[in-house]
């Protein structure tokens, strides 16, 4: 797998246990939240939704509600320890972070993963089952924004994929440890000089580092600077470098784009994209009302905008706003249209199922064409006056254009007139 490329190796769950499970717990605590006004802690509790992840993928969670001002419209999942593959860090961050919970894990094992990470099935065992991780569901999210069991369960899946996500990595890095350790070994207590280069040579094209040193260390009799080179020259890569350095926007919101395609392909596409729209979108005011609130804000926002416009004019000019950990709305709806299009290529579905997903599309597809990707004053400014943005900008749509290119709409076409 190209951690780079995202999670394509999970299969198109068509019948997933996790989104079935998800469901069933949640059609059962809706009666009771209506009834109590707000989902409590107990509700959650005796809900089940934590026993049914662990049970479909092996993650351990602990689900909680959150009725705080700011989570209770909210869900998130709280990872285990940040470490220098932690999705959400940039390269840079990556290079001064330690690894703990790849370290952690590779100590707990005694050189021994006595675990496993099924992509095919996205399920763990063993000591990556051992991992806790935190499950925050917010009590509007049922309560306020209205959101279905459906799409509260897409949106749970969507948080179980950034804790599979990391579970992966956590997975990658502590098998390249284990080629590290060895490969070094194998290498220092060689005597054959000739036989060193072949053992050298394997460990440099197993963990795809650099070999140009390597010889003259190995000449050298230098096992110590050999070791450190060979460390080194992993640990300055990271998961994301498929895509190169021309696209570091597109790998800022790579957490978002896996937790997505997580839950796409547990079946839950239609319902990712509905349940966001309902928490990015509002009810539209009437267009009198709307201009109307634009000139109240616009004047009493006024003295405000004058104080900053300082701060605003140095972030255009320097700052990297282009990106993010959240894609625009319509291009986070695209992609997982397109993960949904990409389910409708296995040659043995049946018609009814295909039927099914071409309604999904036409769900989602309705969502996209009344969605407009909007942009912040100083993304607009900074397009006019930074080529770099720019650049970030055509390398972002690039990538996007790419991918879309391997599910594109002429496979729903195809599978339309199948089921006429």
């Amino acid at each position: 797998m190209q951690l780079g490329h995202g999670l394509e190796v999970i299969d198109q769950q068509h019948n997933s246990k996790l989104k079935a499970g998800l469901l069933s717990c949640l059609e059962s605590i809706y009666p009771k939240v209506q009834e109590e006004g707000k989902l409590t802690q107990d509700i959650l509790d005796t809900s089940g939704i934590a026993d049914v992840i662990f049970k479909t993928t092996g993650i351990k969670v602990k689900a909680v509600c959150d009725n705080t001002v700011l989570g209770r419209v909210n869900a998130y999942m709280t990872l285990s320890s940040m470490n220098g593959y932690h999705v959400f860090y940039d390269e840079f961050r990556r290079r001064v972070i330690g690894f703990d919970d790849a370290r952690d894990a590779f100590n707990k094992a005694k050189s021994a993963l006595e675990g496993t990470v099924d992509l095919k099935n996205s399920k763990v065992s063993g000591i990556f089952s051992t991992i806790g991780h935190t499950l925050g569901i917010g009590s509007a999210l049922i309560t306020s924004t209205k959101l279905d069991p459906g799409e509260l369960a897409a949106i749970i899946a969507h948080e179980i994929g950034h804790a599979f996500t990391i579970i992966e990595m956590i997975h990658y890095q502590t098998t390249t440890n284990m080629v590290l350790n060895a490969g070094i070994e194998a290498v220092v207590s060689e005597r054959n000089k000739e036989v060193k280069y072949v053992l050298a040579t394997e460990v440099n094209n197993v963990l795809g580092v650099g070999a140009s040193d390597f010889k003259e260390l190995i000449d050298d009799d230098n096992y110590d600077a050999y070791a450190i080179a060979v460390i080194g020259s992993q640990q300055s890569r990271h998961p994301f470098a498929a895509f190169g350095e021309s696209s570091r926007a597109y790998d800022e919101s790579m957490a978002e784009q896996m937790a997505d395609m997580f839950a796409a392909r547990h079946g839950l596409g239609k319902e990712i994209v509905t349940g966001l729209n309902k928490l990015t979108t509002g009810r539209p005011l009437p267009p009198i009302v709307k201009l109307g609130l634009n000139v109240i804000t616009g004047i009493l926002a006024l003295p405000a905008i004058i104080i900053t416009l300082p701060i605003i004019a140095l972030t255009c000019c320097f700052g990297q706003f282009f990106g993010g950990t959240y894609d625009k709305p319509k291009d986070r709806f695209v992609r997982v249209r397109n993960q949904v299009i990409n389910s409708l290529k296995d040659p043995s579905l049946s018609r009814q199922v295909k039927r099914d997903i071409l309604d999904n599309l036409e769900t989602i597809d309705s969502i996209i064409n009344n969605t407009t990707n909007s942009y912040q004053i100083v993304e607009k400014i900074g397009f006019i006056i930074r080529g770099s943005q720019r650049d970030r900008f055509r390398n972002k749509k690039l990538q996007q254009q790419l991918e879309s290119l391997l599910d594109n709409t002429l496979y729903s076409a195809a599978a339309k007139l199948e089921t006429m």
